[in-house]
């Protein structure tokens, strides 16, 4: 193994872990910690400044929500938003565009076959 210290961090480019600058890096098939928080672009779960972040078929939370855009439910920004097939909330009301109930902005609204109250 090739051991080399640099500027306050341990630093093992040869298949090991790889530490730059105070957070554990590990670049080729492990964990990878830039600055602070686990990241790992390979298949696993990325976490890049706080929240957990799986861009590859699983969950992927970038910013305080759980945001799955392949299949599954996604939440951006505090709404649970499942745009193909499901229920669809963006901003605080129940959205289902697809053949269900769709209630934008406080208001139950259903504009195929059924009740439309908009506000």
């Amino acid at each position: 193994m090739f051991l080399l210290r640099i500027i306050g961090g341990a630093w093992k480019s040869l298949g090991g872990a790889w530490k730059p600058l105070g957070g554990a890096w590990k670049p080729l098939g492990g964990a990878w910690k830039p600055l602070g928080g686990a990241w790992k672009p390979l298949g696993g779960a990325w976490k890049p400044l706080g929240g957990a972040w799986k861009p590859l078929g699983g969950a992927w939370k970038p910013l305080g929500g759980a945001w799955k855009p392949l299949g599954g439910a996604w939440k951006p920004l505090g709404g649970a938003w499942k745009p193909l097939g499901g229920a669809w909330k963006p901003l605080g009301g129940a959205w289902k565009p697809l053949g269900g109930a769709w209630k934008p902005l406080g208001g139950a609204w259903k504009p195929l076959g059924g009740a439309w109250k908009p506000l």
